[in-house]
């Protein structure tokens, strides 16, 4: 009687440990989706990859896969489609496999059942910047802005609807391009909030002010807004319209393939973004500047800034000029200028600009920013 006494309160305990522990995990994972939105994202995006059709695994072929690869990692890594025109590109391209770092084949089934052999291969980032910077052409640091897509379409079957997914004509053209451009691309959860948010309706009036204020939970760095029909002729018509930091901008689009409506939106926002972010090596090695970074509390708060600037692809070098009660003074050298390292903060959002002088003081009163006695001062973030 006493054994079965003690097997009756063990088997109770874990009972008891079990629904303790599903309690204690469940209040997490509730308190954890109060501060964690995830939106749909299509899959992660291999900058220096590319995976191109091959007819056969001969020499002929593998040459001319990695010619086209390594132009569509180009274009992806330096923001811009014209880089592959280049007159030292060009004269690179015939030899694209020597930038390579491994390649291998794959079969690929198609659509109507036939299967498409491809090589998949990737390049050296190393390399490829050094490529692209040697040319005097620009590069795009990976830590790119995520786009959140709010795309509706109006049919003569459905109406007016939400597209959530990667499945629809219009959908995969913009899921083709942004994987080009570099540009992460998602969708919204479109669960009970964002429905409640901001109905269909909204965005196909383009309510600026209603897309943004549903697109706050997202916290994201641009907003992407697209609503197309399909015409009785059968193209396609859209207008799109695009957010970043303030700034917007709309434009129509006809065409007369669906894929072609999305791949074509997706243009006008990447070259936008790339002409913040882009960094172009000049010929007098760019401008200098010093900046006074605050409330460091820690040597690993030291060390963080430090290794942050030294990765940084507008930063070329950074000199320590002095480190006094948390503060620390710098001097960087800057392979772009002032505005795309403002972007570049401002996108990791791990140094804020502390505003310093008195915006009524008389001009001539006023030291240059950015100088040795008028630093530019930027508070850290843990």
């Amino acid at each position: 009687g006493q054994h079965h006494h003690l097997d009756l309160l063990e088997s109770r305990t874990q009972t008891d440990c079990r629904q303790y522990v599903l309690m204690k995990f469940t209040r997490f994972a509730i308190l954890l989706s109060l501060f964690w939105v995830p939106a749909s994202f299509a899959q992660p995006l291999n900058f220096f990859g590319a995976s191109i059709p091959v007819k056969a695994q001969t020499s002929t072929e593998r040459s001319r896969a990695a010619k086209e690869g390594f132009k569509q990692v180009l274009v992806r890594v330096s923001g811009s489609r014209d880089v592959v025109d280049s007159p030292e590109i060009q004269s690179l391209l015939s030899s694209a496999s020597q930038f390579m770092e491994q390649y291998y084949y794959q079969l690929e089934e198609l659509e109507d059942g036939d299967k498409q052999e491809r090589m998949t291969m990737s390049f050296s980032p190393t390399q490829v910047r050094r490529v692209l910077s040697e040319a005097g052409l620009p590069v795009w640091p990976t830590n790119r802005p995520k786009a959140l897509l709010w795309l509706v379409e109006d049919s003569v079957d459905n109406g007016k609807q939400f597209v959530t997914s990667f499945d629809s004509p219009v959908a995969r053209g913009l899921e083709a391009a942004a994987n080009e451009r570099g540009i992460p691309l998602s969708f919204p959860l479109m669960d009970l909030d964002d429905q409640l948010a901001l109905p269909v309706d909204q965005v196909w009036g383009m309510d600026e002010k209603a897309i943004l204020e549903a697109s706050e939970r997202y916290k994201g760095d641009t907003v992407l807004v697209g609503r197309y029909t399909q015409t009785s002729k059968g193209q396609w018509w859209g207008t799109w319209m695009y957010f970043h930091r303030g700034q917007n901008r709309v434009y129509d689009l006809r065409t007369d393939e669906g894929g072609a409506q999305g791949y074509q939106a997706v243009e006008p926002l990447a070259d936008y973004l790339a002409s913040l972010y882009s960094v172009t090596r000049t010929a007098d090695g760019g401008s200098s500047l010093y900046v006074r970074v605050t409330d460091l509390e820690s040597f690993g708060d030291y060390r963080g800034v430090l290794d942050y600037l030294d990765k940084l692809t507008v930063v070329g070098s950074v000199s320590k000029v002095s480190y006094t009660n948390g503060s620390l003074l710098l001097g960087l050298k800057l392979v772009g200028d002032v505005d795309q390292l403002h972007s570049s903060f401002s996108l990791d959002r791990k140094l804020s600009l502390v505003k310093k002088q008195n915006p009524d003081a008389m001009p001539w009163l006023q030291a240059p920013e950015g100088t040795l006695n008028s630093p530019l001062i930027f508070r850290w973030k843990k």
